[in-house]
């Protein structure tokens, strides 16, 4: 009988040794949104692994990996960045000692307005004056009037450190903010907002708002973070999620 019943398992493909559980990757929403979950057939074909990937934020992602509920964190900052916003909240939460960030890409952060809004050219001087504080209507810039209602998603997050680490003045602004939970949502939100002004990736535009042009692009480094040097299956995915972004960039660069 049980000679018959290991036959009949292996006859349909199934193999207890074989058989890999997939890996649990969490985190960031620009990660996931603009890459891992889009693009998980082609990764998954790549390394020859499966994923499980949950867009939770670059906070939470890294909370996850550290109690051991993911395998592989995602975050669209840099770690240390990550790490001390964690602890800012939630002092001694997590220890970042023994964590590795491997970049895989790079996105752009994307500034939007609400299709109603004249404004579609602003320039460096006038985009830092509006995110350090100085500027907070849209007739300053050649608008109606207005007032400028940044749209940004909470600290610890990727865009938003992006910007930081461009806007020395940045923290003289926060209390104007509305945060919204992610990067994903500040679209929704100026999406419904005439005088808004919202933060977030280039990946997450889409035609409910409209794109400014601005002088200087900010880039964004998107992270798959682990525990220590990956293992096999580990890099197998690291490896994947750089070609898979290499070809969607076009070959250009390196990621």
């Amino acid at each position: 009988m049980l000679s018959t019943a290991l036959f009949a398992l292996f006859a349909t493909g199934f193999s207890p040794s074989v058989q890999a559980q997939e890996l649990r990757i969490s985190g960031s929403s620009t990660v996931s949104g603009s890459l891992m979950v889009p693009h998980e057939r082609e990764i998954e074909t790549l390394a020859g692994e499966q994923v499980g990937v949950t867009a939770t934020g670059s906070s939470h992602g890294i909370k996850a990996l550290v109690a051991g509920t993911a395998d592989m964190a995602m975050i669209s900052a840099p770690l240390g960045a990550v790490v001390a916003s964690i602890n800012e909240r939630d002092p001694g939460a997590v220890n970042g000692r023994g964590l590795i960030a491997h970049e895989v890409g790079r996105n752009q952060v994307a500034f939007v307005v609400h299709p109603s809004n004249p404004v579609r050219r602003l320039n460096s001087n006038q985009l830092y004056d509006i995110l350090a504080g100085r500027i907070a209507n849209w007739r300053e810039v050649g608008g109606v009037t207005m007032p400028i209602q940044i749209m940004v998603e909470p600290p610890g997050g990727g865009v938003r450190s992006a910007v930081e680490d461009t806007i020395e003045e940045w923290g003289d602004v926060l209390a104007a903010e509305s945060y919204v939970q992610s990067a994903p949502l500040v679209i929704t939100a100026v999406s419904h907002l005439p005088g808004g002004l919202g933060i977030t990736s280039m990946s997450h535009v889409n035609g409910s708002v409209d794109l400014l042009e601005t002088e200087e692009p900010m880039g964004q480094s998107l992270y798959l973070v682990t525990v220590g040097q990956p293992d096999r299956r580990m890099t197998a995915v690291i490896e994947a999620a750089r070609a898979t972004w290499r070809r969607l960039e076009g070959g250009n660069g390196d990621s």
